[in-house]
């Protein structure tokens, strides 16, 4: 059960700090034996979002970027691509992996 929806604060905040301040300005919020914590790091994998770029010069302009919620410097990135599918497919690979090591 997530205590908040990262969809409802992501614009202003990181879902890890939008909880943390609600789990210490309202603390009757959270139920007894719920530990706060522990459910964000639970849902932290929200934190990482893809963005597909035309950076680069013909033939090949489009790279992937991997950011963290709130931070403007990408986590990872990619090499340049031809097409912008092409960088789709290999970034969002690359994302799976990403939250798949995060969880584990």
């Amino acid at each position: 059960m997530a205590i908040c929806s990262p969809y409802l604060l992501r614009p202003l905040r990181t879902f890890r700090q939008a909880c943390s301040d609600i789990s210490v300005s309202h603390p009757e919020l959270i139920a007894d034996g719920i530990d706060a914590r522990a459910n964000v790091e639970k849902y932290a994998v929200y934190d990482y979002n893809l963005a597909i770029k035309n950076k680069g010069r013909p033939p090949r302009p489009w790279r992937w970027e991997i950011h963290t919620a709130g931070k403007s410097k990408p986590v990872r990135q990619s090499e340049f691509f031809e097409t912008m599918s092409e960088a789709t497919r290999a970034g969002k690979v690359a994302l799976a992996e990403l939250r798949a090591k995060r969880a584990a």
